[in-house]
């Protein structure tokens, strides 16, 4: 009997952990890279949206071995595109989107 529990055990603890989403923690900029990009004379960057914000969409529905990854900020390019702005911004590069920068001039 405790044989057969075991087993059984053994059998469902990994198909109901993998059944679990994994929630993403707030991005944690690694500050050895911001401080060595820090001192570099490199332009000012600007970050436009990251698409798609569909959490439909194939980049916004990742799964980490058969979990689902779920982000705070609701989708991945939400979260990616935040994790991007704030580097940028912690090392001084960031700058806006200038709408002349990008609109096409005819």
């Amino acid at each position: 009997m405790r044989l057969r529990v075991l087993l059984l055990g053994l059998i469902l603890v990994p198909l109901v952990v993998g059944c679990m989403s994994y929630q993403v923690p707030p991005y944690s900029p690694s500050y050895e890279f911001i401080d060595g990009l820090k001192g570099k004379n490199l332009e000012k960057i600007a970050v436009s949206e990251v698409q798609p914000r569909d959490p439909n969409s194939p980049v916004n529905r990742i799964t980490l071995r058969g979990s689902w990854l779920l982000v705070q900020d609701g989708t991945f390019a939400t979260y990616f595109e935040s994790a991007l702005k704030s580097d940028l911004n912690e090392i001084g590069f960031l700058t806006k989107i200038q709408q002349s920068d990008w609109m096409p001039k005819f």
